[in-house]
């Protein structure tokens, strides 16, 4: 075993030292061929030029001193430039997008220089259960890197309780897609920045273009609206909370942005409820739960308006 062992790690090691070496001799300058594939040296210095991240061009149109706090601008369907397919669609007005129709165009004209968020309502019409992906161009261009593919997210809920087996263990339940329109800020879909991406408009007329990459989707209504901004911390004006509220999580996730968020069970006799013979499902996400934007909601009433802090019980898997 161990001598099998060792030659698979020298086998990973040579095919380590020698894919850099193809790339780095004399034709690795040219590597640009029929496809339009570009050098490795090359793809730094391309992405920096041409499609720069969003923050150096956030901080870019920051100096040139554009606007942050503009009013909101608003369309509907209807108003999506030379778009002719308005239909109703699960009880709302809304087009198609997808790889027949490819891109929705809007006109839109800016008072002063503005920086704006997107906001879209939107209906996942394909049943594939794969998140969307979409790019947004102003005036035919990306921005920045980010826009070139933002994900629209689907909506997940247990299908029904847990299941008791043959042997005493509780069964995961099935996940089902909550079929539903979402409003949504476009944000990035690695997760590198915590407020939504904002969008750069010169005084002027100019065309905002949703662009189909994969997933049909229906868009509704779209905003543009004042980037959002965080507040600084004070302490709320109302009273203190009643009696404390404590609920379990894998019991109360109302919905999930990916079906892979399922209860999962613990071992450990800290975590309840605990069974020292059979599985338990008595925790929520676990290894899996470990991608930017993966979301998990959970709803609850209070009795008592007033101040709440939040507790989470968790482990760093």
């Amino acid at each position: 075993m161990k001598k099998t062992i060792r030659t698979l790690v020298l086998i990973v090691l040579c095919i380590t030292l020698v894919i850099p070496s193809v790339f780095a001799g004399s034709d690795g300058k040219k590597l640009k061929d029929s496809i339009g594939a570009v050098s490795v040296e090359n793809v730094a210095f391309r992405d920096e030029m041409e499609n720069p991240y969003f923050q150096t061009v956030l901080e870019e149109y920051q100096k040139k001193g554009y606007n942050f706090d503009s009013p909101a601008i608003s369309f509907t369907p209807a108003e999506a430039a030379g778009h002719k397919g308005v239909e109703v669609i699960e009880g709302k007005e809304a087009y198609r997008l997808t790889r027949e129709v490819g891109e929705v165009n809007y006109t839109v004209t800016a008072e002063k220089d503005s920086a704006y968020e997107i906001v879209l309502d939107y209906y996942m019409l394909s049943d594939t259960g794969v998140s969307g992906k979409h790019s947004v161009l102003i005036d035919g261009k990306t921005q920045f890197f980010e826009a070139d593919s933002i994900a629209f997210n689907r909506l997940w809920q247990d299908e029904n309780e847990p299941i008791v087996n043959g042997v005493g263990d509780e069964v995961k339940p099935r996940q089902q897609e909550i079929r539903c329109w979402q409003t949504y800020a476009l944000e990035d879909t690695h997760g590198f920045y915590s407020l939504p991406l904002n969008f750069f408009l010169s005084a002027g007329k100019h065309t905002i273009t949703i662009r189909f990459v994969s997933e049909d989707i229906a868009i509704g209504n779209m905003i543009l609206r004042t980037p959002t901004k965080l507040e600084p911390y004070s302490k709320p004006s109302e009273s203190e909370a009643g009696q404390p509220i404590y609920f379990e999580a894998e019991e109360n996730a109302a919905e999930k942005s990916d079906s892979t968020l399922r209860q999962e069970s613990d071992s450990d006799p800290a975590t309840v409820p605990s069974d020292p013979r059979y599985l338990k499902l008595n925790m929520m996400g676990g290894v899996i739960w470990n991608k930017a934007n993966q979301k998990i909601t959970w709803r609850f009433s209070v009795e008592k308006a007033g101040l709440y802090s939040v507790n989470l019980k968790c482990q760093q898997m």
